[in-house]
């Protein structure tokens, strides 16, 4: 390539880019956001623990169980995922979840799947700070209606209730307890939401 071939490259670059500047910008189209019943959800955010009772039920054995529970928003924040681990009287139980909500039907949505090959929906609804999540879920060879309820939420934690149902008039508390917030871990010495202090450089040898 000679040297006005290459001054001629140059030059027609030039021309494009003075024409891409001489161009209106164009937004980029803004893309749906979330709703303020979706931003509710943000409630769940973080980590927390359970600590509550089982009660007897034809799955198994009553006891205490003892779990731990981690949400963050999806990207695009419209749904919640959640990891989910108890050990209680049944053993050890993974479980991933989702949260979201149903704009058509205006009502909150869960989705989850466990380690022992379950995977359940329930609906959800929110009043006076109650959630109440109506489901069914086999429990031993019987499938029950279910309702969780998470009642005195605040923003360190709430009380849980997990009843079921055969018909859904009559209720039989099977998990009772408490789920609390975790705070997060901080460094030595460092003030949660205080930036660290500016360090002078380094100085220089001669």
């Amino acid at each position: 390539m000679d040297r006005r071939t290459i001054l001629a490259a140059v030059a027609a670059i030039g021309i494009a880019a003075s024409l891409r500047a001489a161009e209106p910008d164009q937004k980029t189209p803004d893309g749906p956001k979330p709703s303020p019943e979706i931003e509710k959800l943000g409630y769940f955010l973080g980590p927390w623990t359970i600590e509550a009772t089982v009660k007897s039920t034809a799955a198994g054995q009553d006891g205490a169980m003892q779990g731990r529970e981690m949400c963050r928003w999806m990207p695009g924040k419209f749904f919640v995922g959640c990891m989910i681990e108890t050990k209680g009287p049944m053993g050890t139980k993974q479980i991933q979840g989702i949260l979201g909500y149903d704009a058509e039907k205006k009502v909150y949505k869960w989705w989850s799947f466990d380690s022992q090959g379950h995977a359940e929906t329930a609906t959800g609804t929110l009043k006076d700070e109650v959630w109440t999540w109506s489901g069914e879920s086999m429990v031993g060879d019987k499938l029950l209606k279910t309702r969780e309820t998470m009642s005195g939420t605040t923003p360190d934690g709430y009380a849980l209730r997990w009843e079921t149902s055969p018909d859904g008039k009559t209720w039989t508390p099977v998990i009772t307890g408490k789920v609390s917030k975790m705070a997060m871990p901080q460094r030595p010495g460092v003030t949660p939401g205080a930036r660290p202090a500016p360090q002078a450089p380094p100085e220089k040898k001669n």
